[in-house]
């Protein structure tokens, strides 16, 4: 049963990442080119940043070492 939870759990993991990174590229491209050269964003390079984003806040999230964790734990 550890194992099944354990897969799940991965799967759920993935969903949620796609799911925010998706929302982050819409968001992004719905920005003019003016908007984004404010921010300092090519459109070519939106889907990289958006990963880049999403296991950026991943990492924050699930380090132990940070007072930020606090923010992204589920408890």
């Amino acid at each position: 049963m550890g194992m099944i939870k354990e897969k799940v759990g991965r799967w759920t993991e993935v969903l949620r990442k796609r799911k925010n990174m998706n929302s982050t590229m819409h968001e992004l491209h719905k920005l003019t080119d003016a908007e984004l050269r404010d921010i300092g964003i090519k459109r070519g390079d939106i889907d990289t940043i958006a990963r880049g984003v999403i296991d950026f806040h991943r990492t924050v999230r699930d380090s132990e070492s940070t007072p930020l964790n606090t923010f992204y734990r589920k408890e």
